[in-house]
């Protein structure tokens, strides 16, 4: 088992780094994208009170 970890190590590490930093894109992602849906949706709201309103 020591063996395993002297020769792949690396690699493991290496793999391991890309996996978390893809979930942590998504993340941020997936927050952003919840940001400017309730964005789009308060113009909306907006855009029907001023319509409403002439």
């Amino acid at each position: 088992m020591n063996q395993l970890w002297k020769n792949y190590g690396g690699l493991i590490l290496f793999y391991g780094v890309i996996i978390i930093g893809v979930i942590l894109l998504n993340e941020r992602f997936r927050y952003l994208n919840q940001i400017n849906n309730q964005n789009v949706e308060e113009n909306k709201i907006a855009i029907q009170n001023i319509k409403g309103g002439m």
